[in-house]
């Protein structure tokens, strides 16, 4: 299976698009991770979209208000690297 990340931005809003060539199916009410991940994604004025038509893969896509809205709202991001 071969899987790709791509994150672009435009119209002030930040994309982050997964997809894989897998057997797709992935479903937005059955289990909880998807459901968790696009919970969170409105609690920062956000959405998730999914396209996941068996056979065909899966396209999982973020879409983010950009980093000008996010510092207006106070909203910040913190990258940290695993304790060694």
């Amino acid at each position: 299976m071969k899987a790709s990340v791509a994150v672009t931005q435009r119209n002030g809003r930040l994309a982050v698009e997964v997809s894989d060539d897998g057997v797709g199916g992935a479903d937005l009410d059955r289990g909880t991770g998807l459901r968790g991940l696009a919970d969170r994604l409105v609690a920062l004025d956000g959405r998730l979209e999914i396209d996941s038509k068996p056979p065909h893969g899966t396209i999982v896509r973020a879409i983010l208000p950009g980093p000008q809205h996010a510092q207006v709202r106070g909203l910040g991001a913190t990258a940290c690297a695993p304790n060694e």
